[in-house]
């Protein structure tokens, strides 16, 4: 098995779009954040939370050994408040749009500088909550990670 986990390309995912997205007031890994009364969230906005969404595994053996991969898609949770309303929460500077689009920009192509991942490619964007003053988009990415069997 590879030096590689899931907590590992969770954490690069989180770590790159703090880089790339300085504007964003909290992006950390989901735990439960979202839960409950949407308009009771003890939440910093705008939010982006990673999450492990689904693996698909795959390997290839032969006499000699072979390799083992995982394909691992990553739910990214969009999050936007805004008191002038949802159409202001998607379309305006740090709303959902912009933030959408700026994780394309950031980690579409990248490995993550990690050994034996490979590239991240968006997979599907969706709208998940629109409400008078939240906007709660899912943008899934898939990142793959293969390895030599021993």
């Amino acid at each position: 098995m590879p030096g590689l986990t899931i907590i590992d390309l969770e954490d690069a995912l989180i770590d790159r779009i703090k880089a790339q997205l300085s504007y964003l007031k909290t992006v950390e890994s989901y735990g439960g954040q979202l839960e409950g009364d949407l308009r009771q969230l003890a939440v910093r906005f705008p939010a982006v939370f990673v999450m492990l969404g689904a693996v698909r595994h795959d390997a290839e053996l032969d006499a000699f050994g072979g390799t083992y991969g995982a394909e691992c898609i990553f739910d990214l949770a969009v999050c936007c408040r805004n008191l002038r309303g949802e159409a202001a929460g998607r379309r305006e500077s740090q709303g959902a749009y912009q933030i959408l689009d700026g994780l394309r920009q950031a980690l579409a192509g990248q490995t993550l500088g990690l050994a034996g991942a490979q590239p991240v490619e968006p997979d599907k964007e969706e709208a998940l909550v629109i409400e008078r003053d939240l906007v709660i988009y899912r943008a899934a990415y898939r990142l793959g990670m293969q390895w030599e069997l021993e």
